[in-house]
């Protein structure tokens, strides 16, 4: 066998552990921004209590836990484990998110919570991206259900087109008169 033969040999085991610490490291950061996203949306669910917002905020609130258990789930079946740090990280973001909004309110500024629809939109679109980028690689891995994966990327879309309704009625509202 040439150098170069049992050099690419010695890469393959690499790539692969390379391969998987990487997909740990991706399905982790989900997991936090599942955490985060999950605390976001039932704050805003609270916050817009009795108003339609608030009726679609419902739905969507028990969608994401669904889907943040289905992430974990998933993350069973390939034996990664949650980051605890990642986790208390998330925990942080949405204390500072709540003290910001106490400050606003303080303030007597009117709870629009645009940006907040906003980064709810955001995390979304990542989790339909995270759940697509499961599909792609399905079929390498048999712990993934593709079919199961073809229905969380559908309920993604579906609670971005929602919540993306809700923004443009907020937005209409908020600054209309501007």
């Amino acid at each position: 066998m040439g150098s170069d033969e049992g050099s690419a040999a010695m890469d393959e085991p690499r790539e692969s552990e390379t391969g998987r610490r990487s997909l740990e490291i991706y399905l982790r950061d989900h997991r936090a921004g599942a955490h985060a996203g999950l605390a976001l949306v039932g704050r805003l669910r609270r916050a817009n209590r009795g108003t339609p917002l608030g009726d679609v905020l419902d739905d969507i609130e028990a969608e994401i836990g669904e889907d943040r258990a289905e992430l974990g789930a998933i993350m069973d079946r390939l034996g990664v484990a949650e980051s605890q740090l990642k986790k208390a990280g998330a925990k942080v973001a949405e204390l500072v998110a709540r003290l910001r909004n106490l400050g606003q309110l303080a303030r007597s500024v009117p709870p629009d919570h645009m940006l907040e629809l906003e980064g709810l939109l955001a995390g979304i679109d990542s989790k339909g991206n995270l759940w697509s980028t499961l599909q792609t690689i399905a079929p390498s891995r048999h712990e993934l259900d593709e079919a199961r994966l073809e229905h969380l990327v559908g309920r993604a879309a579906s609670q971005r087109d929602r919540i993306r309704t809700e923004h443009r009625r907020r937005a209409a509202t908020a600054f209309g008169d501007a």
